[in-house]
Formats: C-alpha cells, structure tokens, sequence
C-alpha cells in the first residue's frame, strides 16, 4: 500500500513539472491535466478501500492520532542537550479523515480540469501545473503525519493559489492574491511559532521523535506539558489555521479573493483548502 500512497502524491507534481518543461499548446495541455489528475483516482480508491475496511494502523495504535500504511523517511539526528539522540523523521500516512478528504481532492480536481475544458485559458501548461500543484499539495498535507512536512505543505498551498488568482482571475487578481498571501503568511507565522514551542517543548521532556505527530499525542496522553506552554502552543497554532479557515474576526481576506478568483480556482479553495 506504500507505494500506491507515493503514486498518489507524486502524480500530480509530476504531471505539473511536465507540463512546465514540455510548454505543449493548450489542448494537449489539457488532455495531459486531465490525464494526469484521473491516474490519481486507481491508487487513491485502492488506499480508500483498504484505509475504509480495518486494514492497519501500523504505526501508534496506543495513539490518538494512528495513520495506516506509513511511509517513514529518517531526515537528520542530533543530540538534545543532555546529550541524548534525537530524530527528525518525515512521516507519511493515511487514516480515514484524510482519505475522504483525499479523496474530495481529486473529484474536485478533475472537475476544475473539465470545467476550464472550453474556456480560453492564457498560458494553458502553466494554469494545469497550477492546478495539479494545488492538488498534489492538499494531498500531501491530508498525508502528513509529521509536524515539518504537514506545515510545509499546508503553506506551500498558497502559492500556487497565489499565481491562479492573480494570473487567471479578474482585474483586481493581483490585489487579491497579493492581500491574501501576505494575510495567510503572516498568520502562518504564528502557526510555525506554536509548532515550534511544541516540538522544542516535547523534545525538552525526553520524546526522542518531536516531530511525529503520532508520537506526539501519544506522548502528551502520559507526560502533559505546563499549562502555560499548551496555552501558549495554542493560541499561536489557532491564529493560523482560523486564518486559514476563516473564521471571524480573521476572515476579512476571503470575500475579495473570492471574488477576484477563476471559478476553477475558488472550486479547489471552497472545495478543499478551507475544509
């Protein structure tokens, strides 16, 4: 199952590095796009099925957070500062919140591949490589089971909505995209302070794997931090993803970007990224 799980990640940043470097005309553009967001489905529906009837976990089943078929790539180690060994892993999994979501992913997808079918889109392999992008980006962070790979992707989101909606949206696109990005990136920083007071923090108390969420909110279920520090981690983790959500009053940057977006591209951002 683990390499039906890389398949369906790699897919679409594979077919939207492709369409970049190969610049074919706008209908074989489209044909690629939706050729590459449909080879999404068979792996995709084969997790399903296996994630839908008990299969697994196989990591954490003492866990609140217990992904199946995971996929662990060892990054670096160092010593904490007593001097004992910590790792930094990257951890790729599924469980059933994410492979729904996954799979909304990619019906919303190849439905913004058909849709745009007979629309005139300028720079047509940069617009599906866009798409894919997205797509391969919400699937990966509804697979990420560590704290770096989940916040890399979670904000590597905004770019290439940043591009579809000040590329392909209306006149005031690129106000749009450029008041958004620099909205969501500047509550992105808050989230990246309260990760990093959590993973520092657990990694102070003696959890060797900081960085797995797994591990984590299993290690939290025996060893609960100050309540100073889980306020803190909180409260800084809360002002980005209500951003990102968005809920009032952190909201104001959505009814503009809304409005100045590509259908296909508010399909992806109401369909997907704000769930």
């Amino acid at each position: 199952m683990i390499p039906l799980l890389l398949t369906m990640l790699g897919l679409p940043f594979a077919a939207a590095v492709t369409l970049v470097l190969l610049a074919p005309p706008r209908e074989s553009a489209r044909w690629f796009a939706l050729t590459g967001a449909l080879a999404t489905v068979a792996p995709a529906v084969a997790l399903a099925a296996a994630v839908f009837t008990g299969e697994g976990p196989t990591v954490g089943p003492d866990s609140p957070v217990a992904p199946r078929f995971v996929c662990q790539i060892d990054w670096f180690d160092y010593a904490s500062a007593d001097g004992a060994p910590v790792s930094v892993n990257l951890l790729l999994g599924v469980d059933r919140i994410g492979m729904a979501m996954s799979l909304a992913t990619i019906l919303v997808t190849v439905s913004c591949v058909l849709a745009s079918w007979n629309r005139p889109v300028a720079n047509a392999p940069w617009f599906y490589a866009a798409l894919l992008s997205l797509e391969g980006a919400a699937l990966g962070q509804f697979a990420a089971f560590d704290v770096v790979s989940f916040y890399s992707l979670f904000e590597f989101t905004l770019v290439p909505l940043y591009f579809l909606i000040a590329l392909w949206g209306d006149k005031n696109g690129a106000v749009a995209a450029k008041r958004s990005f620099i909205y969501l990136f500047t509550a992105s920083v808050f989230t990246f302070a309260g990760l990093a007071l959590l993973v520092s923090s657990v990694a102070a108390a003696g959890l060797k794997t900081p960085c797995s969420i797994p591990a984590i909110a299993s290690w939290l279920t025996e060893h609960p931090l100050d309540p100073t520090v889980e306020i803190a981690a909180f409260c800084l983790i809360a002002v980005g993803l209500l951003a990102k959500t968005p809920t009032a009053p952190l909201h104001t940057w959505l009814p503009g970007a809304h409005a100045a977006s590509p259908t296909v591209a508010n399909a992806l951002f109401a369909g997907v990224l704000l769930k």
